[in-house]
């Protein structure tokens, strides 16, 4: 549990970035269109920085979840990682 509640709001880091990236390119590419400028690439760009950091976040959660979960389950049954420290 301790892997998962690390690594989600570290991906809610990298979606957050991944948010105002997707926002920079939308709202450039709405700027730039030739059609009629319209308020859809503000509004992807704004829904963007809010959804894809909850987005990332669960996903990286239950993820992390599994992957440790699974890490569990086959060191027990393998025997794991050993460490040898000087």
């Amino acid at each position: 549990m301790s892997c998962a509640r690390v690594a989600g709001p570290v991906y809610a880091i990298l979606g957050l970035i991944a948010g105002v990236l997707l926002a920079v390119v939308s709202l450039v590419g709405s700027a730039v269109g030739q059609g009629a400028p319209g308020i859809g690439g503000a509004a992807l760009g704004v829904s963007a920085i809010v959804v894809l950091p909850v987005v990332y976040g669960v996903m990286g959660f239950v993820g992390a979840l599994f992957a440790a979960w699974l890490y569990n389950l086959l060191a027990n049954a393998i025997g794991g990682i050993e460490i040898d420290v000087e």
